[in-house]
């Protein structure tokens, strides 16, 4: 019976280089789990920066009482729409399907609310006009709606055009009104609106923010009575 020699076994690897595979394996597994890792983290980071900005955007800011024109002041859903005086769009939501929503939920808690949001980028007079019904306000015992009527079809440009156009009108007193307009007395209330919409992401009008229980449930953009109209159904539904 013949023997096997240690050479006819084949060629074997140090024993030193068996430690190196090992060990470059070892890295390399290492470096996958470190990779997974890392992109796990990663993800979990933009999911929480993403929720911190969505946060930012739809924080609930009670509407004061001079925002709401319809509608209990506690209800549970408020419509809340940033216009602009100057926006056609806004015009034709006002004019077309505002008495129609007011209509169609009267008796539901359901409020109707409104932030100045003028964007001067489009229409440079919207901030003065704004400032100008706040000031009206001051004054006039007249509806703050009959205001805004008049302010949405009537071009204002400068103080000069403000006062003949409303002094006379709602009766009020011209220097009080001259002055809060020549000293920006209502620049606080506008810019407070301004704000407010910035940080819930606010940048085209009209825009209608609808929330239920202090948490922003839908956003419509545009004079879209249809689509404002399913939104507060299917909320009012959920009571």
């Amino acid at each position: 019976m013949s023997k096997i020699s240690s050479a006819d076994k084949g060629p074997r690897l140090p024993a030193r280089s068996n430690r190196i595979v090992l060990i470059l394996a070892f890295v390399a597994l290492l470096s996958l789990a470190l990779v997974a890792v890392y992109g796990r983290y990663t993800e979990l980071k933009n999911q929480t920066t993403a929720a911190a900005d969505r946060e930012s955007k739809t924080s609930y800011v009670a509407p004061l009482p001079r925002e709401i024109y319809h509608g209990p002041a506690d209800a549970a859903i408020v419509l809340l729409e940033y216009f602009d005086l100057d926006c056609p769009y806004c015009k034709e939501f006002h004019e077309e399907n505002e008495a129609i929503l007011m209509r169609q939920f009267e008796g539901a808690s359901v409020a109707f609310a409104r932030r100045h949001m003028p964007l001067t980028y489009l229409h440079p007079q919207a901030e003065l006009k704004a400032e100008a019904l706040e000031c009206t306000m001051t004054q006039s015992s007249k509806s703050r709606e009959e205001v805004i009527d008049l302010l949405y079809t009537t071009a204002i440009g400068t103080i000069d055009e403000a006062t003949k156009s409303l002094v006379g009108r709602f009766g009020l007193e011209e220097k009080a009104f001259t002055s809060c307009l020549a000293q920006g007395s209502s620049k606080e209330v506008v810019g407070d609106d301004k704000a407010k919409g910035a940080i819930q992401g606010v940048s085209a009008t009209p825009t209608f923010v609808i929330f239920k229980d202090g948490v922003e449930r839908a956003r419509v953009v545009g004079n879209n009575g249809k689509e404002i109209y399913a939104a507060l159904r299917l909320l009012v539904a959920e009571q």
